[in-house]
């Protein structure tokens, strides 16, 4: 895209975001981000994110002490 066309897209609404997401193994817990998405105005940014929480619900919530990976949830 141009930066023009970003630019456009900024004010139509359209937004950068990072999504968060976190795995587990028993005693270990990494909680990481993911590169930064354009969103346009016109795409779902839950659709995009969606990926990442199914991550993290399928393998994010396995760590001890945290059942279920609180540190996951914020």
């Amino acid at each position: 895209m141009s930066p023009q066309e970003v630019s456009f897209e900024l004010n139509r609404g359209g937004k950068f975001v990072v999504y968060r997401y976190c795995f587990s193994a028993l005693v270990i817990t990494v909680m990481q981000g993911t590169d930064i998405y354009f969103v346009r105005a016109d795409e779902s940014r839950v659709r995009k994110g969606l990926p990442w929480t199914f991550l993290t619900l399928l393998v994010g919530w396995w760590g001890i002490p945290w059942v279920p990976c609180a540190r996951c949830i914020r």
